[in-house]
């Protein structure tokens, strides 16, 4: 695929922000300290219970405000959960991408964003895929069974929830809601190709409780043992109704190495009471050609509120073919 250099991508960007008043002022707010802790319990079939940290995240932000509308906003978080865990193949960690066992602490992100009236172009050497929260999150309602790629064995769909090497561009909200979002991912930096994968999403949020995307991602054969570019296309569709959360998400994955699937998760989320959610998913993982890879999960949980920064949680993922796991603990967010 012929294609153009990120560099020009990210200076014709450039030049559309700074198409605005020249600098003035400036003022700063930060940096901010930010973290993350859910720990708790993990009982994964056929291996012992443990110990297990579902999420442990430190770091800061940032926003320096210069002649309004020109802002740049900063972001460094490190993920520690990896070095925590005592993960094999039977479990996954985040802090853990590109899997295998390791201790390593992992930075998870570190991206500046230069934000203006005429859109915001991002920069990140490290960052959580905008792909997976603007068109999954909304099933992604679970702390250990969340289906994303880099989940091991209950990895429902192909998205991954991790990336790197990111230069990004996302326009002003449109539409009464819409926006476009286009990255370039650079993974192999000696294969030759400036760009190792390409993705663009369109979103809608009405801000009154309908949020849908679609999106697509072409991942270059240079990166695949293919000959063929990888294409996945995704659609998303959720509501809050005010008590109740429902969501669905559909994957198309088309020359994947494992061979062509498609993917599909549904979520249910609703308020028993102002501190008592349950939540019921579905997902389910088709191939075309190949009946062993396919897989079906069935996920419930209960949360327990305590505040508005701390909840108690037990949840359970029911595989097909994958191993089952009760999950529990409680998740604090500073």
């Amino acid at each position: 695929m012929q294609s153009s250099h990120p560099l020009r991508i990210a200076s014709l960007s450039l030049a559309i922000l700074l198409a605005g008043p020249a600098q003035a002022e400036e003022s700063h707010s930060g940096p901010n300290f930010k973290g993350e802790l859910a720990a708790g319990l993990l009982n994964v079939e056929d291996r012992d219970i443990d110990a297990w940290a579902f999420e442990l995240e430190a770091g800061f932000d940032g926003l320096y405000t210069f002649d309004a509308p020109f802002k740049l906003s900063y972001e460094f978080i490190a993920d520690f959960a990896n070095a925590a865990n005592d993960n094999d193949d039977l479990t996954w960690t985040p802090g853990n991408p590109d899997g295998g066992i390791d201790d390593d602490i992992y930075i998870r992100t570190a991206r500046l964003l230069l934000i203006s009236d005429y859109g915001a172009l991002l920069f990140a050497p490290r960052a959580p895929s905008g792909q997976w929260r603007d068109l999954y999150s909304e099933i992604d309602n679970y702390h250990y069974n969340r289906f994303h790629a880099q989940t091991g064995d209950i990895a429902i769909f192909g998205q991954a929830e991790q990336g790197r090497d990111v230069i990004a561009y996302a326009s002003p909200k449109f539409g009464g809601g819409f926006r476009f979002i286009g990255a370039t991912l650079t993974i192999d930096d000696l294969n030759d190709n400036s760009e190792d994968v390409y993705s663009s999403r369109l979103v809608y949020d009405n801000q009154a409780g309908l949020k849908a995307g679609i999106g697509h991602v072409i991942v270059e054969a240079e990166m695949l043992p293919n000959d063929d570019d990888y294409h996945r296309s995704a659609a998303s569709l959720s509501y809050d109704f005010g008590r109740l959360d429902l969501a669905g998400v559909y994957e198309i994955n088309r020359d994947h190495p494992s061979g062509d699937f498609d993917s599909y998760g549904t979520n249910a989320a609703y308020d028993l009471t102002d501190r008592w959610t349950a939540s019921l998913g579905y997902a389910e993982k088709r191939h075309k050609d190949n009946e062993a890879l396919d897989e079906q999960v069935i996920v419930t949980d209960i949360k327990y509120h305590l505040s508005d920064h701390a909840t108690l949680f037990l949840e359970t993922g029911q595989y097909d073919k994958a191993r089952d796991n009760i999950a529990g603990g409680i998740s604090v967010k500073l």
